[in-house]
């Protein structure tokens, strides 16, 4: 619901907000379930919050913004560099990711407008991204659960080659670039069609361990520090 919404940002963002001196930089990821069989990377949202149908707790927005102290219909992007990690992510033959610009105006949108606009408090500390995946009935979870682990090495190789490079997994290449490995990592499980419950931590060995849903709130976060 847009109030959940509210209540869960805030608190998320008041906690990272208390620990940021502990992480080099803070990976957002939001998932939702789309109506399409694919993987879509949204690089922007809307202030504009439009429900076609009421939320679980029955508010049915019109035309409202997300985020009052903005203008309505004002738009933000990820800091996350969504066209390059979704061309990283097709060259390892994830052909169904896209990278579009428009979460809609119902949920998603309304969690990522928000997200952003506590992200930008941090400045670029924080980095927020919305994926859309599919219905398990669509791509298989186990096919997802390999997506989402090349979709968390590509964008932290693109967010520190230096960092990247020293979990193994990239190569810094001319100008700082970093080329994504072969990943081996591959998570056990995934509760329920909302990704949206999951924690990955880096280890020391520096992969990345997934933590259960139920140890955790209804969100995520991949905090990073590398040593």
């Amino acid at each position: 619901s847009a109030t959940g919404v509210r209540e869960a940002l805030a608190d998320l963002y008041k906690d990272l907000e208390s620990r940021q001196s502990k992480f080099d930089r803070i990976l957002i990821l939001h998932f939702g379930v789309g109506a399409q069989p694919n993987f879509r990377c949204e690089s922007a949202c809307t202030n504009e919050a439009t429900f076609c149908i009421p939320d679980v707790r029955g508010q049915n927005l019109q035309q409202v913004p997300v985020v009052e102290e903005e203008a309505l219909y004002a738009r933000r992007c990820s800091l996350v560099p969504v066209r390059g990690v979704v061309q990283d992510l097709v060259g390892q033959g994830w052909n169904s990711v896209k990278h579009t610009d428009d979460p809609g105006r119902f949920i998603c949108n309304y969690i990522y407008y928000r997200s952003l606009w506590h992200a930008d408090a941090m400045k670029d500390k924080v980095w927020s991204l919305f994926v859309h995946i599919a219905d398990f009935k669509a791509i298989a979870q186990d096919i997802q659960l390999r997506f989402v682990r090349a979709l968390l090495d590509a964008i932290i190789c693109h967010a520190d080659a230096k960092l990247a490079a020293a979990t193994g997994r990239c190569t810094p290449q001319g100008g700082g670039r970093a080329v994504l490995q072969p990943p081996s990592y591959r998570p056990q499980a995934l509760p329920g069609n909302l990704v949206a419950n999951l924690v990955f931590v880096r280890q020391s060995d520096g992969s990345l361990k997934m933590v259960k849903a139920s140890e955790i709130p209804a969100h995520y976060v991949l905090e990073r520090g590398c040593s």
